[in-house]
């Protein structure tokens, strides 16, 4: 059903006797009246309807005659009189139509040919003209088809991969470009688009680095416009041999993995300066806990065990940040060494060092219970897990080889599929991490013997990453640990043996790094793994 946009009609189709009934609205009471002549005959199981913003055009998906039916509209009296032409030709089962705010272009979603189909309508008689490429090939299949308010984008659902492909239109040109693949949340079926008046942007705004031969914490400020570290105060004690970090999305709580004590330290962020202060005392987990991970709900974390081949649930207490144990510890492979959660807090892996495998889990997202999807193998000593910023690839590097095992997710269960090209030799040297930035376009590792990081862009359909060229770039001696800030502008890497941390701007078209004017940074002894947190604010 749809209202037209004086608020005079409403249009309502009818999937089974294939036609659209159309009333006039009571401006006064809200009565529906039937428009004279209605139903109007469509094509054969109509199903999506959308009139043009100047109410003068309607358009309907035809599912079963995989057609668009084009309406003139009687503006006085809401009547359908079929437009020259019409119905227009689309792909296989077309389920959703969609008319931008310019009144210009059409888009309809072809659920079974896994495409979408675009129009340029004339403005004069509503008719339909495809666009040069169309259709245009959608990942996964096509249910609904949303174009936003600016109309410099377009989005098409599938519930049945769980994906959202995104395509840019270029209003000047008139083309369509594919321009990415994002993983939804189950089935996701339709989508409605704000209009804001500014993009959203993320600042970078607080970092914390693990210091595992200090037993503490180094808290620092991130300059937004250049990336540069200002020490916060002194650091904060921990347990023995911090080893991991982890802060929740919104950045009110951090987290330390203690190696040595077999606890988790809890500490609440001051949102003004950045300071620590623990929370509480620490918390047990299993034996020599070597990462942990918050849920992007921020609800729940979660504890790689490395001597206990288990991974420990907690609950987060959203007051404090304290930490609740959820039930019994969830057996992994053995030695888990790395932990990371999809975006969309549905699925967990683990990089099991001692066996060569990544150990998959779904997430019941109410509880936070970890359910086992299977197991695959890696290359040689897998020590880092990283799933893309589209939630599509698993990424498992393989410290000894220097190689990246490439997985695919199945969208339905979490359980990971090799890529054709898995393992790709990247050609690093005992390196310990990959961290892939913000916007999913480039991934970046650090040779732990070379001293030096290596940045790579990485293709949007097939999640293989190739080197950048320009890199690497020097780092300091023994870089372990790799992170991006969440606004995508910085990269930074500890390095464990210079007692630092290096700093990198990202060429934003390209991906290269250009050293940060100060880097690097001091830290305490022996630093880890590092955590930046962000808020959100007006672009710079």
């Amino acid at each position: 059903m749809l209202i037209d946009p004086s608020g005079k009609f409403a249009y309502v189709v009818n999937i089974s006797s294939s036609n659209i009934s159309a009333y006039r609205i009571d401006q006064a009471t809200g009565t529906l009246t039937a428009v004279s002549g209605s139903p109007f005959a469509s094509g054969i199981s109509p199903i999506s309807l959308s009139v043009d913003p100047s109410g003068k055009f309607a358009y309907v998906a035809n599912a079963t005659s995989s057609s668009i039916s084009a309406y003139a509209i009687n503006q006085t009296t809401g009547a359908l009189s079929a437009v020259a032409g019409s119905p227009f030709a689309t792909g296989n089962r077309p389920t959703s139509v969609s008319i931008d705010l310019s009144g210009k272009t059409a888009y309809v979603a072809n659920n079974l040919s896994s495409s979408l189909s675009v129009y340029s309508i004339d403005r004069s008689t509503g008719a339909l003209s495809p666009l040069s490429g169309s259709p245009f090939a959608v990942t996964g299949g096509a249910e609904n088809v949303t174009p936003d308010p600016s109309g410099k984008f377009v989005y098409v659902t599938s519930s049945a991969s769980n994906y959202i492909s995104i395509f840019s239109f270029n209003q000047s040109t008139g083309a369509l470009t594919r321009s990415g693949v994002l993983a939804g949340g189950e089935a996701p079926a339709a989508m409605v688009i704000t209009e804001g008046q500014t993009p959203v942007s993320y600042a970078p705004k607080f970092a914390y680095a693990v210091n595992q031969g200090a037993n503490n914490v180094s808290s620092y400020a991130v300059d937004r416009a250049t990336g540069a570290l200002t020490e916060i105060g002194l650091p904060v004690a921990a347990g023995l041999a911090p080893i991991s970090i982890a802060v929740t999305p919104a950045g009110k709580f951090a987290y330390a993995v203690n190696n040595n004590s077999n606890t988790v330290s809890t500490y609440v962020i001051d949102q003004a300066t950045g300071s620590l202060t623990a929370s509480g005392l620490p918390v047990a987990c299993g034996q020599k806990p070597a990462a942990i991970a918050v849920d992007p709900s921020g609800r729940f974390a979660y504890i790689a065990n490395f001597n206990d081949a288990s991974v420990s649930t907690f609950a987060i207490d959203q007051g404090t940040g304290v930490l609740t144990a959820i039930g019994a510890s969830t057996a992994t492979g053995n030695s888990p060494y790395s932990i990371s959660i999809d975006l969309n807090g549905r699925f967990l892996y683990t990089a099991d060092l001692g066996d060569d495998t990544v150990s998959a889990f779904s997430i019941d997202q109410s509880t936070g219970a970890l359910t086992a999807e299977g197991s695959i193998a890696t290359g040689d000593a897998p020590t880092r897990v990283t799933i893309d910023r589209t939630g599509r690839f698993v990424y498992a590097l393989n410290t000894i080889s220097g190689s990246l095992s490439i997985f695919s997710i199945n969208q339905a269960t979490g359980a990971l599929t090799a890529v054709p090209s898995s393992p790709l030799a990247l050609g690093l040297v005992q390196s310990y991490s990959f961290a892939v930035e913000p916007t999913g376009r480039f991934a970046y590792a650090a040779n732990y013997v070379l001293g030096t990081i290596a940045a790579y862009a990485i293709d949007p359909d097939t999640g293989v990453p190739s080197e950048v060229s320009g890199v690497p770039m020097p780092t300091g001696f023994h870089p372990i640990a790799v992170d991006a800030d969440p606004s995508g502008k910085f990269v930074y890497a500890t390095n464990y043996g210079s007692e630092n941390i290096s700093a990198y701007s990202i060429n934003q078209a390209t991906g290269a790094l250009t050293a940060i004017n100060g880097a690097p940074f001091a830290t305490r002894a022996k630093p880890g793994a590092l955590a930046i947190t962000a808020t959100e604010a007006a672009p710079l």
